[in-house]
């Protein structure tokens, strides 16, 4: 009767009503029953482990809104309504913190789980160690609908938190197909996450984003790989901003990304910082074949590739990527290819790597459209010009700079040659 509101969903229409008619030869024979559906919500506990030393006192954030029952695992009294907290554990031990909701159905962000400065950030005593996410309830019981995910879904998550690891089946995304803003933007960052289970963050269904969707992904973060078959965005046809916006920035310790992930080539649309500090100070150290092709973008926004990989590890791009020759609309405000790989160690540029095709006009209101562009020369070549405007055919570059200040696209005749 019940089966419409697995896992928390409480939302679908009874499954029916049932009237019980007996025979003539019961004592019931004079009634009539009718049975209808009574929603039975089961929402999955949030259980999170860890080792504490005598004394050490631990914070779960302020995201829960009253909407849980807290038991912090040490016999102590259990809190009816938590909404953030502190509580320090008077002997070592292993201990185990449960949060059960107290709502029949979650239409709300998933950042409620662990968004913030926690799970279980210490505010004093020695941090807790071991820190593992025993037990997660589903996506679904945090969605908007069976394939929508609202505002800041994941956002925040893990940020500068002490969890680790993540329990098996976790984080299934295979049924979101439209999300809000802000939909991973800094999750785990500057968190101890170093891995992700297999099977999650699939995301192959996503066709409609908003704003700030991977911004700040792992920033200063423990991350050092992602699992088979994850982040594939080849939906997706426009970008709001900040997209990519400092993806595995600040010495996040992504050292690759896996095959078949962010896949480009539907995008047509992007918002302003595309790439922006994509990889700053990064560990990520290449590609994945197929990913990044940039060719079907035609409009896009200010910074686009501005301090991409700066001081960053990437050595090479992927065949086929980075290439902006149909880009003919670019908002003003420039440091459209400005710091891309200033200090960083990138020394091979694939053959489509190509201006956006923008008139001279357009061009000169570009500030800083190369500003610092692979400063100090670490690609093939003597000037940005030549790198840029064709890299490994500089026969076909487009421009010739003759800005007083170097950087500025004030351009000659010869910029559509």
């Amino acid at each position: 009767v019940a089966d419409y509101n697995a896992e928390g969903d409480t939302t679908g229409a009874p499954v029916g009503a049932f009237a019980l008619t007996p025979g003539a030869d019961t004592l019931l024979s004079n009634y009539t029953f009718e049975i209808t559906s009574v929603p039975v919500t089961v929402v999955q506990p949030i259980i999170i482990s860890f080792t504490a030393a005598a004394g050490d006192q631990v914070t779960l954030n302020q995201y829960f809104d009253n909407a849980y029952t807290l038991d912090w695992g040490d016999d102590s009294a259990l809190v009816d309504s938590f909404a953030g907290g502190s509580h320090v554990y008077a002997e070592a031990g292993e201990y185990s913190v449960t949060l059960t909701s107290k709502l029949t159905h979650q239409a709300r962000r998933w950042t409620f789980v662990a968004g913030g400065t926690v799970p279980l950030a210490p505010t004093s005593g020695t941090d807790p160690t071991d820190v593992v996410v025993e037990a997660l309830p589903k996506m679904r019981s945090f969605m908007e609908s069976d394939t929508a995910a609202g505002d800041a879904f994941f956002a925040s998550f893990n940020r500068t938190g002490k969890v680790t690891a993540l329990p098996d089946g976790s984080f299934d995304t295979s049924a979101i197909e439209s999300v809000g803003d802000d939909f991973f933007r800094v999750f785990n960052t500057g968190g101890q996450l170093t891995e992700l289970p297999d099977g999650s963050f699939k995301t192959g269904e996503i066709a409609t984003v908003g704003e700030f969707f991977f911004f700040a992904f792992n920033s200063s973060g423990a991350l050092t790989s992602l699992p088979a078959d994850s982040f594939d965005i080849s939906g997706i046809q426009e970008a709001g901003v900040s997209f990519f916006s400092q993806f595995n920035s600040w010495g996040g310790q992504l050292t690759s990304l896996p095959i078949g992930s962010f896949d480009t080539s539907s995008i047509t649309v992007t918002g302003l910082s595309f790439f922006d500090s994509f990889n700053f100070q990064g560990a990520l150290l290449e590609l994945p074949a197929g990913s990044f092709d940039t060719s079907h973008i035609t409009t896009a926004g200010r910074a686009f590739f501005g301090w991409f990989n700066y001081a960053g590890a990437l050595t090479q791009l992927p065949a086929g990527s980075f290439d902006t020759r149909n880009i003919s609309v670019v908002d003003t405000g420039g440091y459209f290819f400005a710091h891309f790989n200033e200090g960083g160690r990138l020394a091979v540029v694939p053959d489509s790597f190509h201006w956006p095709s923008l008139s001279q006009a357009d061009a000169s209101q570009q500030e800083n459209f190369v500003s610092a562009f692979n400063s100090p020369t670490v690609f093939t070549g003597t000037d940005a010009e030549a790198i840029i405007g064709g890299c490994a055919t500089p026969v076909s570059k487009r421009s010739t700079f003759s800005a007083v200040q170097p950087g500025y696209a004030d351009v000659d005749p010869n910029w559509q040659a």
